[in-house]
């Protein structure tokens, strides 16, 4: 324990200041190494939240943001899907501040709706994991328990962007988008 405490610094630097510099070019850097430093930054945030700081959290969530929002052929599809399963795994192990919490959200609507209909669906995935974990935003004076709380005007506007974004695809997408976004909507 004493030993990670001395080389979490070390390595958090080393992470955020390399994943700064690759962020808006990984199809020019080694993929190999931008996903064992990707694997490595998701690890410490989700197993060493309070050593690696929130500073760390959100400089990871943008890094992450900046590959995923490059041009469509310039971030490797296996790094794409890499870093959207990271971030997932962040979202549900609820490691994450809500400001970092929200950022996901407005990434995953954004991911969804790309052209490339492989990469929007590797994003669904994102955007599921937010809608069921409940990570819009919620108002200060508001109860968390839904069941003795109506939603507020703000989350319902989320939720209604959140549904246009799945029947646009249902809509304008590729035969296998909509059968496979008519599957997951509710019954």
């Amino acid at each position: 324990d004493e030993t990670a405490k001395q080389l979490i610094p070390v390595i958090t630097e080393y992470l955020l200041s390399n994943l700064r510099g690759v962020a808006h070019c990984v199809n020019l850097h080694n993929q190999q190494h931008i996903l064992v430093m990707c694997a490595v930054a998701f690890y410490l945030i989700e197993n060493y939240p309070a050593d690696v700081g929130p500073e760390f959290s959100s400089g990871i969530i943008q890094m992450c943001g900046l590959m995923l929002s490059e041009n469509e052929g310039s971030t490797p599809s296996v790094i794409y899907h890499c870093v959207l399963r990271g971030l997932e795994r962040l979202l549900l192990s609820e490691q994450l501040s809500q400001l970092d919490c929200e950022a996901l959200v407005k990434l995953s609507v954004d991911r969804v709706n790309v052209l490339s209909p492989h990469r929007a669906m590797a994003a669904l995935g994102l955007m599921l994991s937010c809608m069921y974990t409940g990570k819009e935003k919620v108002s200060p004076g508001r109860s968390l328990d839904p069941q003795l709380a109506a939603p507020d005007s703000e989350s319902v506007i989320v939720a209604m962007e959140r549904v246009s974004v799945l029947f646009d695809r249902v809509r304008k997408g590729f035969p296998f988008e909509a059968r496979v976004v008519t599957r997951i909507l509710p019954q």
